[in-house]
């Protein structure tokens, strides 16, 4: 058995507001003066976004044409 989909629209959400907190540390970020900037935050913050944005695109079917919350 395979996951189902009020499961894989779980995973979706929760990892769309995993998303919205590191968008939110960036943003703090990128208003503190340039003494206090920190960029390797910002760097880290980039990264895990670009890799929730992808697990999100794999669940709603972008690669593959083929969404994971549809079917079984």
């Amino acid at each position: 058995m395979g996951i189902k989909n009020k499961e894989v629209m779980q995973l979706i959400n929760s990892k769309t507001k995993e998303m919205e907190k590191h968008l939110n540390v960036i943003e703090e970020e990128l208003q503190k003066d340039d003494d206090r900037f920190k960029k390797a935050v910002v760097a880290i913050s980039s990264g895990k976004i670009m890799k929730l944005h992808q697990d999100i695109a794999y669940f709603l079917g972008v690669f593959d044409d083929n969404p994971k919350y549809e079917g079984n």
